[in-house]
């Protein structure tokens, strides 16, 4: 690792050994289209504001493009339907619930992250461990509060243990807005070709050509912007990026410890799913990267991170893993 000099496009400044995934700063800029054919809907959902975009191409002589408007509100739906389970989860009363299979998902996936981090990223709350069923997994007690059965549908939270997913639920919202719209609308409109999903800090984009002048645009977020004015940015095409800083609010904490991030960093996260690259920003900003390194060792595919340590005193610190596998041009 080393002290980055200026980068003219973000080249990479200390190449990370390890392989990674199984599993707020200002609003990240708007994707840039070349077609001018660029069907939007902005809305609010989990407390932050969204986007859906999509380009219509290939109509047919006379087509309207607003015939694909249908596939925008298939994609809110998703996110609107996902918000109101959230909202129903029952609390910790160590008894088994249904849950539908979304969500079900979600919670074994967020126990997962809990393995996976060691606890650092806890989500279900507080409460005793439930009872052990059979050989599980070495692992922190909070990981263990609550207990998923796939076959009956259920899971069972420890008594007194509160659901706390904001470090996964607007990445898994977005997963489910893209994969919306890929299967169409219910009224029959046809799955559009290409598509961008944000919501808050978190984006990810499916089919967009990364011909130069053509691809999805991600501008780098203002207050990396500040600290290296010549931090440019990078296409994203079917990934997914996150952003988590040490100056958002509400913080990201170490569940172990109860204890937030000291120092001003910056992580960018990139992987094949939103919900996966909203897990790796939060996880790799509370651990920084010496130990952040480690972990990536432990997941696949492959994710790329990005570190940024400064306070505007000077140029800040680049550290990176894999980030020199995105694929970059000056727009």
């Amino acid at each position: 690792m080393k002290r980055a000099d200026r980068p003219p496009i973000l080249t990479p400044t200390a190449k990370g050994t390890g392989t990674g995934i199984a599993l707020g700063l200002a609003l990240l800029a708007a994707p840039a289209f070349a077609d001018s054919r660029v069907l939007a809907l902005t809305f609010q959902a989990l407390g932050t504001e969204g986007e859906i975009r999509t380009v219509v191409r290939d109509l047919a002589p006379g087509a309207d493009p607003k015939s694909q408007a249908p596939v925008l509100d298939a994609g809110l739906a998703a996110i609107r339907d996902f918000e109101a389970q959230l909202n129903k989860v029952p609390p910790g009363d160590g008894a088994p619930h249904p849950f539908d299979p979304p969500m079900l998902a979600l919670l074994d996936r967020a126990q997962g992250a809990c393995f996976w981090s060691e606890g650092i990223l806890a989500p279900f709350g507080r409460g005793p461990a439930l009872p052990a069923k059979g050989p599980q997994p070495d692992g922190p007690a909070a990981c263990f509060r609550v207990a998923i059965d796939a076959k009956k549908g259920t899971a069972t939270l420890a008594e007194g243990a509160i659901l706390d997913l904001r470090e996964l639920a607007a990445g898994y919202a977005v997963d489910l807005a893209i994969a919306a719209l890929r299967a169409g609308s219910a009224g029959g409109s046809p799955p559009p070709d290409n598509g961008w999903v944000r919501l808050g800090t978190v984006q990810r984009s499916f089919g967009i050509d990364l011909k130069p002048g053509v691809g999805k645009w991600v501008d780098p977020p203002a207050p990396v912007r500040r600290l290296d004015p010549e931090f440019r940015g990078f296409y994203l095409s079917d990934r997914a990026l996150a952003v988590a800083a040490s100056t958002d609010e509400p913080p990201h904490v170490d569940q172990r410890l109860g204890t937030a991030p000291t120092a001003a960093i910056i992580v960018l996260a990139v992987a094949e799913l939103a919900v996966d690259a909203q897990l790796l920003a939060a996880t790799m900003l509370i651990t920084g990267s010496r130990s952040g390194e480690l972990r990536l060792g432990s997941i696949r595919p492959n994710p790329s991170i990005l570190w940024i340590y400064g306070s505007g005193n000077g140029l800040p610190l680049y550290i990176e893993h894999s980030w020199s596998a995105l694929q970059r041009r000056a727009p």
